[in-house]
């Protein structure tokens, strides 16, 4: 079975991320620099509600997608161990985005929710370098095996078994 991933779902893929990135940062965007002067002072830009609750959306649609990855790539390709350590960072990173969205939304406290708000965004303004990694890793090329074919490039060509 292949480890590759369609055309199609990268570009879910791409979609998603560019999605939940962009409108995270345009809510730090309008929440640290958009707020207005009104009558009894500093006002919540009425933008910043709405890039939330598109962050949500875009992040729902990222859930669904890593459960579609888990069962489709991560399965098939971490006995392979190749791009392992990046795999798992960028699954790890996964599950605290979606634990720390979940009790940003939930947890009670400004003191929780300050620390927790600041790891997430901290976090998410990096998932583009991580996935980088990930993506544009080498993978390791052996020399040839007796039959003549790579074993590390093989992937590339190999067909889905029946």
């Amino acid at each position: 079975m292949t480890v590759r991933i369609g055309a199609r779902v990268r570009a879910a893929i791409y979609a998603c991320g560019a999605g939940v990135w962009l409108s995270g940062g345009w809510w730090l965007a309008l929440h640290f620099f958009g707020a207005r002067q009104g009558e009894f002072g500093a006002e919540v830009n009425p933008l910043e509600p709405w890039s939330l609750k598109a962050h949500g959306a875009f992040a729902f649609a990222c859930i669904w997608l890593l459960g579609l990855l888990w069962g489709t790539h991560v399965k098939v390709a971490w006995p392979r161990s190749r791009r392992r350590v990046s795999g798992a960072a960028l699954t790890g990173m996964m599950v605290w985005l979606t634990v720390s969205g979940y009790l940003l939304y939930y947890a009670g406290g400004d003191a929780a929710r300050q620390a927790i708000s600041l790891a997430h965004w901290g976090i998410g303004l990096g998932a583009p370098v991580l996935y980088g990694l990930h993506r544009m890793q080498r993978r390791r090329v052996s020399r040839p095996a007796a039959g003549g074919r790579r074993s590390g490039s093989s992937f590339l060509s190999e067909k889905p078994r029946a």
